[in-house]
């Protein structure tokens, strides 16, 4: 595509930075384009943009702004949410900046983030970024994708699945999440210590089981870094991941007997789930994405959770 705004969505360790990177390297060639991949580790962006055009902070607008009119830039910007998230607080003011670039034809920004981003994206009806640029989500491999990443780096080692249904096993157990995909395979690899090169069903039942995988499934109980966003988000999977599909009215039911009503505090609760890889809707149905994660709930015992969420609120 011709260069444009975009932001790619996506819960740590989805590959949106993979995806930056992948961009990064098809433009290192293209004179016409000065691509930079930025990390941004706070609030603020100048000094990484200053860092990427070599000049003082307060020289970065005026250097944007006189980009020759035969030469685009292209920002690469990783990690964006505290960035996104302090922007209301200045008037959007670096935000309005931007916009005013691309207008203009000379600078192009694809932001990689999580809920912070999606929130500005969807949910703000006030920021300039609404409409800024396309929204991309970052979902499973697809199958053939997937079916490479479990075995052709293991064939390079000459180490092979016994019988094609254990790649579909895998694939089928993390919903197809590359990172899910490729701790199961590192888990494998580091079976094979002591020889062998044919990987069996208990093989790959010790790497889906296998402390790195659960490590990996943690880290979903805070994804709004709010209290409260971060109970209702809990409350919602502890009430319904035994059932193993549902309706958003189901869900309404349920949260409403723990005394949420708060229909549109209950929408975004649905966006960060599916955002974070946990929830899909499928029809007019909801699913769990990872046979793996519901797993890790259940031996966790989520009546118990659910009842000990209730309580920590005073329920």
């Amino acid at each position: 595509k011709d260069l444009g705004n975009y932001f790619i969505i996506g819960a740590r360790q989805s590959g949106k930075s993979s995806v930056l990177k992948a961009i990064q390297r098809a433009y290192a060639h293209d004179s016409s384009v000065d691509c930079h991949y930025l990390t941004l580790s706070g609030a603020e962006i100048m000094p990484k943009l200053a860092a990427a055009l070599k000049v003082g902070p307060e020289a970065v607008m005026d250097t944007l702004r006189d980009t020759p009119a035969d030469h685009r830039r292209l920002f690469l910007i990783d990690e964006a949410d505290l960035f996104i998230a302090a922007e209301p607080e200045r008037n959007y003011q670096t935000l309005q900046n931007f916009r005013s670039l691309s207008e203009e034809g000379r600078c192009y920004f694809i932001f990689a983030g999580f809920w912070k981003l999606y929130e500005q994206v969807a949910f703000d009806y006030h920021s300039p970024i609404k409409n800024f640029g396309e929204t991309l989500e970052v979902g499973p491999l697809e199958p053939e994708a997937s079916r490479d990443l479990a075995t052709k780096p293991l064939a390079l080692l000459n180490i092979h699945y016994q019988t094609p249904e254990l790649v579909e096993l895998i694939l089928e157990k993390t919903g197809r999440k590359a990172n899910l995909i490729a701790i199961t395979c590192n888990e494998i690899l580091k079976q094979f210590d002591t020889g062998g090169r044919e990987i069996t069903r208990e093989h790959v039942e010790e790497a889906l089981a296998s402390r790195e995988m659960t490590s990996a499934l943690e880290g979903w109980q805070q994804l709004a870094k709010d209290p409260v966003c971060d109970r209702l988000d809990r409350i919602l999977v502890y009430s319904t991941v035994k059932q193993g599909s549902f309706t958003i009215q189901e869900a309404y039911a349920l949260l409403a007997q723990h005394g949420y009503r708060d229909v549109e505090a209950i929408k975004q609760s649905f966006a960060r789930l599916e955002l974070a890889f946990v929830l899909k809707k499928q029809d007019k149905s909801y699913h769990y994405r990872v046979p793996l994660f519901v797993n890790y709930l259940l031996e966790l015992d989520p009546d118990y959770c659910l009842k000990m969420e209730l309580a920590d609120r005073g329920d």
